[in-house]
């Protein structure tokens, strides 16, 4: 390394740069133009690059953009958002909350981390296991796990989605997860073929019909059962208006018809303290956003 570099890396690491650091934008004026709706760039490249010696190999950084918000809103904290995520970042005195936009991302020279002030805050994960909120203030590992799914986000396929969204499965999974979600951790979907027929392709593309179950994952300090209870009636029991005047139908059977085949033991309820993280990533995290040619009309949510 030269003096300069070996410089430059001494000031990075004197200043304590970290993925989820959150930098004023005036402090990177003459860097990026101002944007009126940008109040902050976070730093989302993982900290080893940040730190390493080669300039060559690693001679940039990537940031995104970041407006001051009153609170967290729960439907934005999960990351199941695919250009939104609310995070709380701490500073000495006080703890700041962000709502961050995926879209505003902009990559500089990793040189002009050592030209800057120290962070303004830190998004970081809180490590008071005693905390009952514990796993909800995870605020570092949501954001890096909502970056990656930014790429990796998995495609459900469009005919399923229709059928969901025509049996108002869609719309009642959506709002119970909302109206849910200080208990609830995800809601997970296993989606098979209902055939003998032998599918090995993407997700995406698989052809109907399906055997869905769906997994309801609630923090450990919650008892899932009444909200599994609420949901298998809901599904199985009462009956809803079909579309078109043809009297009333259960959501399983209009599922039915289109495609989509559930039971009862395939609602199924898990805590995060008893479910393991091979169960959950042998399942399929349900997204608002997971169609193939419907994406285009994802500003609507």
């Amino acid at each position: 390394m030269s003096d300069e570099s070996i410089s430059v890396l001494t000031k990075i690491r004197e200043l304590g740069w970290w993925q989820g650091s959150v930098i004023v934008a005036s402090d990177l004026a003459g860097y990026i133009p101002i944007q009126a709706d940008v109040d902050f760039w976070v730093i989302t490249s993982q900290t080893c690059n940040l730190y390493n010696y080669s300039f060559d190999k690693v001679p940039n950084f990537e940031l995104v953009g970041a407006r001051r918000i009153e609170k967290c809103l729960p439907g934005f904290s999960k990351g199941d958002h695919p250009r939104a995520l609310h995070v709380e970042a701490i500073r000495p005195d006080e703890t700041i909350s962000l709502e961050i936009n995926i879209l505003q991302r902009q990559w500089l020279d990793r040189s002009v981390l050592s030209n800057l002030p120290p962070a303004y805050a830190e998004i970081v994960d809180s490590i008071d296991s005693g905390d009952p909120d514990f796993i909800k203030k995870q605020w570092l590992d949501k954001f890096s796990g909502w970056l990656a799914r930014s790429y990796t986000r998995v495609t459900l396929p469009d005919q399923f989605n229709q059928a969901l969204s025509e049996c108002k499965l869609k719309s009642y999974i959506e709002e119970k997860l909302a109206a849910n979600s200080n208990q609830l951790y995800g809601i997970y979907f296993s989606l098979s073929p209902d055939s003998d027929d032998e599918f090995a392709g993407a997700l995406g593309l698989m052809p109907p019909p399906y055997a869905l179950e769906i997994v309801i994952v609630c923090h450990g300090d919650v008892d899932p059962e009444p909200l599994k209870s609420e949901i298998v009636k809901k599904i199985f029991d009462d009956e809803v208006k079909v579309k078109g005047g043809e009297g009333k139908k259960t959501m399983a059977k209009m599922a039915e018809e289109r495609g989509i085949r559930m039971s009862r033991q395939g609602i199924i309820a898990r805590t995060t303290d008893d479910i393991t993280l091979k169960e959950l990533r042998s399942l399929t995290r349900y997204s608002f956003v997971d169609h193939l040619s419907d994406s285009s009309y994802s500003h609507s949510e």
